[in-house]
């Protein structure tokens, strides 16, 4: 506990907090020190200092009682910290209590804290309250109505407060709760720099940490002290392992481990997920166990663990246990599969994403990925307003060309577009282009060259038969990163997939890139000319189940492996 008592009320200057320095850093207390480098090193949280701030200077509207919560090794405790030096700086009186030092009791909880009861405006700072968790109605019916009106109160805790404190109107006119978010990219990577480690070099630990302060502390500090890359992967295992000790903490029993397993695999776990893995467990009672855990949140579709969570499961369990790892992964590439196939058509999208994000866990096809400093994107059918915004992303991504053939396919072929659009304000930022061909006339032969070709070399190497069709990825555009991974190739990749496994009939695929693309089979296409990868869609079957693979005239009766450039410009054959 610790009280510092002000003699007078200045005007409130947040600037003062930036520059607050000890007068002398080699003398006076180690507590003036620490202050110090706890400020030099702090970054971002700017949304939760801006509202203290507020409520420091009694704004109107501001709270009186701040609810702080969010999983371990998010950065409350230093949030509460530089809440403390905001409020000295303020010159207000600081009350601080550590709940893990205190008894979870009233009597104990309320001694640790009496001296706020002789103060008219002390600023209260309770961390870790979710070890008095038992205690939350005491809290919001006797406790806080008794402190002084000019109280400024902060809770901060793991787990995210009752309901009913929001069910009184009374105090959810003086109550704000504030969930704890990760870092975004930016204060993640200041928050390395802060530590002497360069952001640029180390994008692994950016993406492995996903912004959790503590995970980026741990690699920043297994980083600077390793002396070798060997040393430093070993410095940085064991971080791992001291971040689910503090996070996640100790496992109830090997079902529950499983369960956790379960979660760093995927990217929504479910009830039916865990009875694929532990059918002779209670699915329902792990799924509740996992709903109450602070490291978890709900989504649309399940339950997900914080990134940092997932990342630390998944990389431990890979490292702890191959074997049972690979198990894991094959079993729910099959089961994937299996509901994209078969599962009602929104289901099996969905499914689909499980899948693709599943092989991401490859190495190298995690490079292909989007990044979490993009914005979320959902994909959706195309509107007739879309068409200027869709037919200029083309044209700057592909050139005029591309430019009129997008134009012609909205007017022929709306029903081919599937369009991303940020979740947020709806406007699309790229496209998918899926068709599926089952013949093809002079007119679009004389419009699209691309698709003229590709249909000659299919005909040439294996002619559809009655009933069958072939499908084209024609355009694959994102307006920020043409080209370039980014969470709108996440979802075009979903959907070709989808298209793949789902339509029935579909004997041959093909995918066009852009020219800047690689010809498949090796070296670069003539500028303007797109390249074509062209395989039958048995072929892309086989790479997720035990299909047989169908054969054609030009294969020499080898199965469809590599890729060897056939005599058409652009056109890639299996080989």
């Amino acid at each position: 506990m610790a009280r510092e008592q002000a003699a007078s009320r200045p005007e409130y200057d947040a600037g003062a907090v930036r520059s607050l320095r000890t007068a002398d850093e080699n003398g006076g207390l180690l507590a003036d020190r620490l202050a110090s480098a706890r400020q030099r090193y702090f970054v971002g949280r700017q949304e939760e200092l801006s509202l203290f701030r507020r409520a420091l200077r009694g704004s109107a509207g501001a709270p009186a009682v701040i609810v702080l919560h969010g999983p371990g090794g998010m950065g409350k405790t230093a949030l509460v910290q530089r809440f403390a030096m905001e409020a000295r700086a303020a010159e207000r009186p600081v009350i601080t209590v550590d709940a893990a030092a205190v008894d979870p009791s009233p009597s104990a909880l309320e001694q640790a804290a009496a001296d706020v009861f002789s103060l008219e405006d002390a600023v209260l700072l309770v961390d870790g309250f979710e070890r008095h968790q038992g205690l939350e109605t005491w809290m919001r019916e006797d406790f806080l109505p008794r402190l002084p009106g000019g109280t400024l109160t902060v809770l901060a805790g793991r787990v995210a407060p009752d309901p009913l404190w929001k069910a009184d109107f009374a105090w959810s006119e003086i109550l704000r709760v504030l969930p704890l978010d990760v870092l975004g990219p930016e204060d993640s990577a200041a928050l390395l720099a802060s530590q002497g480690v360069d952001p640029a070099v180390n994008g692994d630990i950016l993406r492995g940490a996903a912004g959790n302060p503590l995970a980026l502390r741990m690699a920043a500090e297994a980083l600077s002290q390793a002396t070798s890359a060997k040393s430093a992967h070993r410095a940085l295992r064991v971080g791992t392992g001291r971040l689910l000790s503090r996070v996640v903490g100790t496992l109830p029993s090997d079902a529950h481990r499983r369960a956790m397993e379960v979660c760093s695999h995927v990217v929504d776990t479910t009830e039916d997920l865990l009875r694929l893995f532990l059918p002779d467990q209670d699915a329902s009672e792990l799924f509740a166990w996992l709903r109450r855990q602070t490291y978890m949140k709900p989504s649309p579709f399940g339950l997900r663990p914080y990134d940092v969570v997932r990342n630390a499961l998944d990389n431990d369990f890979r490292w702890r246990d191959p074997e049972q790892y690979m198990a894991m992964h094959r079993t729910l590439r099959r089961h994937f599969v299996e509901r994209v196939r078969n599962a009602p058509e929104e289901e099996a999208l969905r499914a689909a994403h499980e899948y693709t994000d599943i092989i991401a866990k490859v190495p190298w096809v995690k490079d292909f990925r989007g990044g979490r400093d993009e914005a979320p994107l959902r994909e959706q059918p195309v509107r007739p307003a879309d068409g200027p915004a869709l037919v200029e992303m083309a044209r700057t991504a592909e050139g005029e060309d591309s430019a009129r053939i997008v134009a012609d396919l909205l007017e022929r072929r709306p029903d081919a577009f599937h369009v991303h659009r940020g979740r947020d304000d709806g406007e699309p930022v790229g496209f998918l282009v899926w068709l599926r061909i089952d013949a093809l006339d002079e007119d679009v032969r004389a419009n699209d060259p691309v698709l003229a070709q590709t249909w000659e070399s299919v005909s040439a190497m294996a002619p559809l038969r009655q009933g069958e069709h072939l499908g084209v990825a024609r355009f694959m555009i994102h307006s920020h990163a043409p080209g370039r991974p980014s969470r709108s190739r996440d979802l075009a990749h979903a959907r070709v997939f989808f298209e793949l496994l789902r339509t029935r009939h579909c004997s041959w695929s093909a995918v066009a890139t852009a020219a800047s693309g690689t010809r498949c089979g090796g070296g670069s296409p003539p500028a303007g000319t797109p390249a074509i990868r062209c395989c039958t869609a048995d072929w892309w079957r086989s790479t997720v189940t035990a299909t047989r693979r169908r054969r054609c005239a030009n294969c020499s009766g080898r199965p469809y492996g590599g890729w060897t450039p056939a005599a058409g410009p652009g056109i890639c054959t299996p080989s």
